[in-house]
């Protein structure tokens, strides 16, 4: 299954459920991916966007509320893992080695799952639908990449209105972010276990000798 593939099948709630079957068998094996899973269904599942909306309006207006309250510091060079390639394992940047938020040129923090519903005071699905929008289908929420999609909430600077068309918009692109991160796991892995019950499958077979060819020109 290629990425725009499971998009297209997220496109429905029947599609939705397909998708999350897949992704429960793909990753029933895999140690520790009880939280992407219960993410999954909780913040693309759940029919929850209104109940986001109207939460999302009364506890997020910059990211001061998401406990940036400093000036910005420079973007980490690396930016957090997918759920579906190991997020629900990795530290934030915060949490590794040689980091200090007392030297100037240290990268911003990153906001956990963890960390949102605290400061939301809730864990439902309604705080991952909020979540999502703000991470896309990364395991963490960015500084610059949350104040861009908030400002796009609040267009207007002095009335704070806010924009729920611009809010759902944003879940929908945070859901396909998230989709599009499994589809190319999925669809990765999958060609992998082809590659191994079937080996001369034409695909497979195209590319050992696409591999060949390059082997040989390196030679």
């Amino acid at each position: 299954m290629t990425a725009q593939a499971v998009v297209d099948v997220g496109k429905s709630r029947q599609g939705y459920m397909a998708l999350i079957t897949a992704l429960s068998a793909s990753t029933s094996a895999k140690e520790n991916s009880n939280d992407s899973v219960d993410f999954f269904k909780a913040g693309l599942l759940a029919n929850a966007q209104e109940e986001a909306a109207v939460l999302a309006s009364k506890k997020i207006r910059s990211v001061k509320d998401l406990g940036y309250t400093q000036p910005p510091k420079r973007s980490a060079t690396i930016r957090p893992k997918y759920w579906a390639w190991g997020g629900a394992d990795e530290l934030p940047i915060q949490s590794k080695a040689n980091y200090d938020p007392n030297n100037p040129n240290c990268p911003e923090s990153w906001v956990s799952l963890s960390q949102f519903y605290r400061i939301l005071k809730d864990d439902t699905a309604v705080a991952d639908t909020i979540f999502v929008a703000l991470a896309g289908g990364r395991a963490f929420i960015e500084r610059n990449v949350a104040e861009d999609i908030i400002e796009q909430w609040y267009p207007s600077n002095k009335k704070k209105t806010f924009d729920k068309t611009a809010f759902f918009k944003s879940v929908q692109q945070g859901q396909q972010d998230f989709l599009v991160g499994w589809g190319s796991f999925l669809g990765i892995t999958g060609f992998a276990i082809i590659g191994i019950i079937f080996p001369t499958n034409p695909l497979q077979v195209a590319l050992v000798n696409a591999m060949g060819v390059l082997l040989t020109k390196n030679v």
